[in-house]
Parts: structure tokens; sequence; C-alpha cells
């Protein structure tokens, strides 16, 4: 692998490849070493771009960026490189159209228009956040998680049984792999499902639900 402007060019058998990189993974990559890559490609009119990305969930979620009107291949990098994912969801969960005006490029209007996009396309959200593919995209290891996929979920608070303790695990487990750390991912889901916390306590709890009302409790503490 090497480097050139905005792109690393990948050796894939003997066949050099250029893979355009969003600027926060480029430190991530070394030199003449071997890489693993989630790709998109972009195809135009007049031509055929590649994109690379470290983790899955990144890659969908740049795809899922390019759904939205007036979202391009840059502007969606842009939001990658400034945001991580786990900043975007939980903008998107807390209606915060402060997070996406401090990328470069999106003012005011762009900013409401952006967050009534992604807001109709919630449900699509919660589907990537909840999906298998997750995980970084080499099978080394995880990235700095703190926790295994298997690790139970938390205290005697969160101990379920049934479907409740299938959802709480769940959720977890997608707030860990958005980059939340486990103790944060744990503290939050206790708040929002016990009922001396004003959570939903004897509640039936859905992924979404629960997951929702985490992604809000973890912005409004991080503020």
């Amino acid at each position: 692998m090497s480097r050139a402007e905005g792109a690393v060019t990948v050796d894939v058998g003997g066949v050099g490849y250029a893979v355009y990189v969003c600027a926060r993974d480029t430190p991530q990559l070394q030199l003449d070493a071997e890489v693993v890559l989630w790709i998109h490609s972009h195809y135009t009119q007049d031509s055929l771009k590649l994109y690379g990305f470290l983790r899955q969930l990144d890659r969908d979620f740049f795809v899922y960026l390019l759904e939205l009107p007036a979202v391009g291949p840059k502007l969606a990098q842009a939001i990658l490189t400034r945001l991580t994912t786990a900043q975007l969801v939980t903008a998107i969960g807390a209606q915060d159209e402060l997070v996406l005006k401090s990328v470069p490029g999106i003012g005011q209007k762009k900013a409401q228009t952006l967050m009534i996009e992604l807001s109709v396309r919630k449900d699509q959200l919660l589907l990537l956040a909840a999906a298998g593919g997750m995980e970084p995209a080499t099978t080394s290891g995880s990235a700095g998680s703190g926790s295994a996929a298997g690790d139970p979920v938390g205290k005697e608070d969160l101990a379920r049984t049934g479907s409740g303790a299938t959802v709480c695990a769940d959720v977890r487990s997608a707030l860990v792999n958005l980059g939340i750390t486990h103790a944060d991912a744990v503290a939050a889901i206790h708040a929002v499902t016990t009922a001396d916390a004003g959570g939903m306590g004897g509640e039936e709890l859905s992924f979404e639900d629960v997951f929702k009302h985490a992604l809000r409790r973890l912005h409004n503490v991080s503020r």
C-alpha cells in the first residue's frame, strides 16, 4: 500500500487500485503494509471511484449518507471525518443540528435539511446499529472496545431474564461497537431501563426504544 493525495494505492494481486479514505483513517494506514478495507464503489456517468473504510460500520454509514439529497462522497467523507459514528448517531437521536453544523461545508440551512432527512430514515439507522457488521474490518480483535461480545451487560440492575436480557445485551453491544465505552453503555442502559432512575422500568423493552433513549442520555451527559 502507498499513499497519494486523498487516496491510498492498494496492491491487489499485482494490480494497484486508488482508494479514497477518510482523513480520520489515514494515520492508521502504514506504507507498504497489508491492510483490509471495506470498499464502496461509486459510479458516476464518467468515472468510477473506490472509497475504503477500516470498519464496515463506517462504510455502511457512508452509503447511508449518500442516499440523502445533496450529499455526495466529499460531504459524506467530511461528516465521517469530523464526527465519530457514535457522535452522528447520538446527534440524530437528540435532534442536535449544532453537531452537523460543526462539519465544514454544512451551514444552518443544510443542517436542518439533513436532520429532517436523517430522521425520516431513522428506522434504517437503527437497523444499521443493530446489524452484525459493526466489527473492525480485520478479524484479529476488537478496536479497543474494552469488552468481548460475550461479556455480561452489567450488574444486578440489568439481570433480566428472557427477551429483556437479550434486548439489553444487544443494545450494549451496539453502543460499544459504535465506540462508546462499556461502562458508559451499561450506565446508560441502566438509567433508561430502571424505574427508580426515571426509566422504563417494568415496561416491555424493545431494542429500538432502549437504544434510542440510551443514545439520548449519552448525548446529554456528554454536552
